[in-house]
């Protein structure tokens, strides 16, 4: 297949992929207010593919106007989870084997991501520039850590379906109403909650969401997606959605307090943190929530326990 051919693909692929949630009931006004006409999930048109002077080739994509993710409300964001949940039910254990689409994504994530370039001592998850997140948090994520590998094979338990494998609010773009999302370039075989589960961690990594916002959002995006979920057809256990959440969440960020730590320790500011921290002890202080979050969710999930 030559590369125009595997990139109109591709892209036919994602458009395969996107999360209609017409057909699957009603939004509740605890998802907006007053409570929306159900919307798609939509990505922006494909309308050239241009080839470059090296070979390579070039994907233009419609622009997409509207409101940013990161400038939603979170009733705003919990109706997106509620469209993602109810699209996500008519792939629940049909995932298509289309040879592009991505297969143990979180595997390969964790393999080739951030894990293998952090270096962390056992004194140092007791270091006074950690201090403020609570000890048995970083002991709960010290265990984490250790037995990072070990989560994905629970991760890959848990019940099956298509995924877009990074969900953030800046994938995120409210068009007209309709929620537009972006950069579907890992598509493929996930865990039911496991998208949902980086839009509530990934909301507060760096910064531009206002932690205080994390307990609220992690509740009401993890029911209005169960709840999606069920209007879509889905009828299975909404215990194992939330914890498939969690282990999905605290696997797939398990590197993230080794990381934070190691930056503490060297009074290093994360690059990712947008300018949004002064000093490394103000991002510490700004992850609590988020660390605390990681740590529950493990113990939920049952990950990490030596």
């Amino acid at each position: 297949m030559g590369a125009v051919s595997m990139f109109r693909a591709c892209l036919v692929a994602a458009m395969v992929c996107t999360l209609a949630a017409r057909s699957f009931g009603q939004a509740t006004e605890a998802y907006d207010d007053p409570p929306p006409e159900p919307q798609d999930i939509s990505l922006t048109q494909a309308i050239e593919f241009p080839t470059r002077a090296d070979g390579g080739v070039e994907v233009w994509l419609a622009d997409a106007g509207g409101a940013e993710g990161f400038g939603w409300p979170v009733r705003r964001l919990a109706r997106f989870a509620y469209e993602l949940g109810a699209a996500q039910a008519r792939w629940s254990g049909r995932v298509p084997d289309t040879p592009w689409l991505s297969r143990r994504w979180l595997a390969q994530y964790l393999a080739a991501g951030m894990g293998p370039l952090i270096t962390i001592d056992a004194a140092d998850w007791d270091h006074p520039n950690v201090a403020a997140w609570p000890g048995q948090a970083r002991r709960r994520l010290a265990q984490l850590w250790t037995d990072r590998d070990s989560s994905v094979a629970i991760t890959e338990s848990a019940e099956r379906t298509l995924c877009h494998l990074d969900v953030w609010p800046a994938n995120l773009v409210d068009d007209a109403g309709t929620s537009v999302l972006l950069d579907w370039s890992f598509t493929g075989d996930g865990a039911v909650g496991e998208d949902v589960a980086n839009l509530i961690v990934d909301s507060f990594t760096d910064g531009l969401m206002d932690v205080a916002l994390l307990p609220e959002l992690a509740e009401r995006a993890t029911d209005g997606y169960i709840h999606g979920l069920r209007d879509g057809g889905w009828s299975g256990s909404a215990d194992s959605v939330r914890t498939a959440i969690a282990a999905c969440g605290a696997a797939k960020y398990s590197w993230f307090a080794p990381a934070y730590i190691t930056r503490a320790i060297r009074d290093e500011l994360s690059p990712a943190s947008y300018g949004q921290d002064t000093s490394a002890a103000e991002a510490v202080s700004r992850l609590t929530g988020l660390i605390t979050l990681l740590a529950e969710w493990a113990d939920q999930a049952g990950i990490g326990r030596g």
